[in-house]
Parts: structure tokens; C-alpha cells; sequence
């Protein structure tokens, strides 16, 4: 750490990471082709592209946050429905809170699949859990994901930018 309190980050092809330490992020993604959800329960997106730390729990659909820092939070949904709303929430143990939902719609192909993705850059408190709820007022189906660059279906991601101490 240098004199300001600002911490190197190093950039390597796949992730960030602070010297001495291992990288912290994930991106996970429902192995379903065409996935029910249901409405105001926990999103389990049961596989991982990558895991860097294993924070991200793929039976629960949650993040373990295990350093206080910046992150950067991404949630991609494709789905049937124009009206589905997505809610990005933080969980302290004692109440959740909503940060983020998504845009109605982003994108709407001619068979009528949208697109919804929301990223922020937060705050998270070490402990805290990260998690995405469905509060759908319509369908209820997203489509899974392949992690081929060819089909990006509905994922969910974070990664630790930067410590704060």
C-alpha cells in the first residue's frame, strides 16, 4: 500500500488482484436452457465461468462478501417477458436492501426475448451477502446461459476493485 492508502492493483488477463493476495470475483450463470423463477425468491445461478476465492455459494445463488471494498456488480437477465423487473439486493443478517434493479428492457429481439443489464460500482461490508430477486410482473422464465461467446444468456458477476480499509 503506498503513503496515500491506495492500493496497487494489478491487472492480469482473467482478473485483479492485490499483490501477496489472490483475486476476488465470480461470474455465474443458470445451467437451465429455459429457467422458472420464482417471485422475491434468492436467483440460484448454479454454475461458474470462474470463482476466484469460491465466495460465491452456486446452491444458495449468493456472494459471501469477505473484504470491505468497491465492486463492480454486474446482472444480465434474458427473459420472455417485457415487464420483468430484477432486483439486486445486499444482506446484512438483519434486513435486506434493494441496490439496483433492472431496466425494464434493454433490448427486445424479433421473437420477442429481452434483455435487462444493470452494472454498479458499491460498497460492500465484509459479511454481507449479495443476491439477485426476481420481482417479476409477468413471466416468469429466463433463459440459462452457455458461456459460449456466442450465447450470452443471464449471468451474474462481481469482482473486487479496490480494498477499503
Amino acid at each position: 500500500m503506498s503513503k496515500s492508502g491506495i492500493h496497487r492493483i494489478f491487472f492480469d488477463t482473467f482478473h485483479f488482484h492485490f499483490p501477496g493476495e489472490g483475486p476476488i470475483g465470480f461470474l455465474a450463470y443458470p445451467s437451465c436452457k429455459r429457467c422458472n423463477t420464482v417471485k422475491y425468491a434468492v436467483l440460484v445461478f448454479d454454475r461458474t465461468k470462474y470463482n476466484y476465492g469460491s465466495h460465491y455459494n452456486t446452491s444458495s445463488g449468493k456472494f459471501s462478501v469477505p473484504v470491505t471494498g468497491l465492486y463492480l456488480v454486474t446482472v444480465q437477465m434474458v427473459g420472455t417477458n417485457h415487464t420483468s423487473d430484477y432486483w439486486l439486493n445486499v444482506h446484512n443478517g438483519i434486513r435486506g436492501e434493494a441496490i439496483t434493479r433492472s431496466p425494464h428492457t434493454n433490448y427486445v429481439d424479433s421473437d420477442g426475448v429481452t434483455t435487462a443489464t444493470t452494472s454498479v460500482v458499491i460498497k460492500l461490508t465484509q459479511g454481507y451477502h449479495l443476491y439477485v430477486l426476481p420481482a417479476f410482473t409477468g413471466s416468469n422464465v429466463i433463459y440459462g446461459n452457455s458461456m459460449d461467446y456466442d450465447m450470452m444468456g443471464s449471468f451474474f458477476s462481481a469482482i473486487l476493485l479496490s480494498k477499503i480499509i
